[in-house]
């Protein structure tokens, strides 16, 4: 029974400094947001919610719920004389994380408006080391990348990955981020506060804030680079020697993970960011993080905990997404492991869960694998993991292994997505990522509906597109030249493409039908032809789109 007497309240006030006991970190749940006594009301969401968090969610259609409630002063105030400290707390779960010495817990249990009391992780955070299990990076040594090819003039080392999946083609529509704001969660960047990839974020007032939900000290910046590598797949902004996959976006920077140590405690960490980039108004959440055991094995969850509905971390997950906003996670890197399979939050039901391929496109062996728990197709798609370029402060540019890097490549061009399409919902942008993935009719297991397509998924017509994104090759050429096509729809239009010689004789003619398949088109017509100077005029609909001059040797 969930009573005390004011006295034995009293009593153990007077004792708590007396006690000497082992300090641990607890999960206090709440029985209620104490309505009748909360200063905060659904009438004035504008308390506890930014004015960009609320144009989100009308623009979506997402009013405040019960959930948005902040936990209870009163409640709080009740419960600040037994603990050490609040560390964290969350209006959506109606928790308060705090530290506490052990010997404490009865009384927090005792309390009418607690439900419950669950320990999460010890109280103090351990000293900063190399462990990093929960960071889904399966190999952060890194070396050096070598010369890049011409192709890459502008978007340098970065050129392979976004070109995989037509994001250059996004770009080239006039899509690169900008209006989205992007939070990354993340163990630590440091060095971007100083790094030349980064330095068009701070000009432009791009980094719109920053947290550290561990600490609180606001040290994002002189530790672990895990963060810095993940941000830079999106952010940087270096053209022709490394540029992103959304680097017009803004950006919250958030710690939420602990080096040295794994704890469920991690989780409640993330939980609290994400209500914290929620009020903040950030469209889209980019989790490289993961979690399946715990330093303290009685935490571990199981495969049956994949199931989209059971660990905090996912549950959050998908309340972030219930309040409008999108969230990529990693699938994880223990394909390999006897674990095998994805990890939380990466099972949740209503975001987008990211696997690995190599830069061919074929699978990453460590890449986790789905199916979730109750049979969804996880990962729902892949991106370059395997010798994926990112920067960091020791070495830059520099190759890096894991489904950390691949889940951002997503984040990115969704933001340009966004951007295209600001009125589609989370749940909308997802399925539309999904239906032109290369394996949308086939999935499987270990990529989902596979690697996507961001210019079919924007609808990008050639008309929309740099126009040399066509490719005329050989040029000299001897008998027979090709002519390479963007792959993308021409939404209902024809291309034309016709050759004339030096005197302005049309001397070849070609339509090509709409189509979303790849089109290169080989034109041997000029075989029988005089050498000399041709021109070639592409036309789709009424409008000419290019024109080039070609050498017959």
């Amino acid at each position: 029974m969930k009573k005390q007497s004011f006295l034995f309240l009293c009593l153990f006030l007077l004792a708590a400094p007396l006690i000497k006991a082992q300090e641990s970190r607890f999960a206090v749940h709440l029985s209620d947001k104490d309505t009748a006594h909360n200063p905060h009301s659904l009438e004035e969401p504008s308390e506890y919610l930014s004015r960009r968090a609320l144009d989100r969610r009308n623009n979506l259609g997402i009013a405040p719920d019960l959930s948005d409630l902040p936990v209870s002063p009163r409640y709080i105030d009740s419960i600040r004389p037994w603990v050490h400290r609040i560390q964290n707390r969350s209006r959506w779960m109606n928790l308060l994380v705090v530290e506490a010495a052990d010997s404490l817990t009865p009384i927090l249990e005792a309390m009418a408006f607690v439900d419950s009391v669950k320990r999460i992780g010890p109280g103090a955070s351990k000293e900063e080391g190399s462990s990093l299990r929960s960071v889904q990076s399966s190999d952060t040594s890194r070396s050096s990348v070598g010369t890049t090819s011409a192709d890459s003039s502008y978007y340098g080392y970065a050129w392979e990955q976004i070109k995989m999946l037509n994001g250059h083609l996004l770009h080239q529509g006039g899509f690169q981020g900008e209006g989205l704001l992007i939070a990354v969660m993340d163990a630590g960047f440091k060095g971007v506060d100083r790094m030349m990839a980064f330095d068009s974020l701070w000009a432009n007032n791009q980094v719109r804030d920053i947290r550290d939900l561990e600490d609180h000290d606001g040290q994002i910046f002189d530790s672990h680079t895990h963060g810095t590598m993940v941000l830079s797949v999106i952010a940087s902004n270096m053209p022709g020697t490394y540029r992103g996959t959304a680097p017009g976006a803004d950006f919250l920077l958030l710690r939420t993970e602990v080096s040295g140590s794994e704890y469920i405690s991690e989780e409640y960490n993330w939980i609290a960011a994400a209500e914290f980039a929620d009020s903040a108004g950030a469209d889209i959440i980019n989790s490289s993080l993961g979690y399946s055991t715990f330093d303290d094995s009685t935490q571990n969850h199981t495969y049956q905990d994949m199931d989209g509905a059971t660990t905090p971390i996912t549950r959050a997950a998908d309340m972030a997404a219930s309040k409008g906003i999108l969230v990529v996670s990693s699938a994880g890197n223990q394909g390999n492991d006897p674990w095998n399979y994805i990890g939380a939050p990466a099972d949740a039901r209503n975001i987008i869960t990211v696997g690995a391929v190599d830069p061919n496109g074929n699978y990453a062996s460590f890449s986790s694998k789905g199916p979730s728990f109750d049979g969804r197709i996880k990962p729902e798609v892949a991106a370059q993991g395997v010798a994926t370029v990112v920067q960091s402060p020791e070495a830059m540019p520099s190759y890096a292994n894991g489904t950390s890097f691949s889940a951002p490549i997503i984040s990115g061009l969704m933001a340009c997505l966004w951007q295209k399409y600001p009125q589609h919902s989370p749940i909308e942008l997802r399925e539309r990522l999904i239906t032109h993935a290369n394996q949308s009719d086939n999935p499987d297991t270990l990529t989902g509906y596979g690697i996507p397509n961001f210019s079919r998924a924007a609808e990008l017509g050639l008309d929309a597109i740099n126009s040399q994104a066509i490719e005329i090759y050989p040029n000299p050429f001897r008998s027979r030249f090709q002519i390479s096509f963007p792959d993308v729809s021409t939404r209902g239009k024809t291309i034309m493409v016709d050759i004339y010689d030096i005197m302005g004789k049309k001397v070849y003619a070609q339509t090509l039908q709409d189509t979303t398949a790849d089109r290169t088109l080989t034109i041997n017509a000029l075989a029988g032809y005089s050498p000399g100077l041709y021109l070639v005029k592409i036309t789709l609909g009424q409008k000419l789109i290019r024109q080039e001059k070609i050498v017959k040797e």
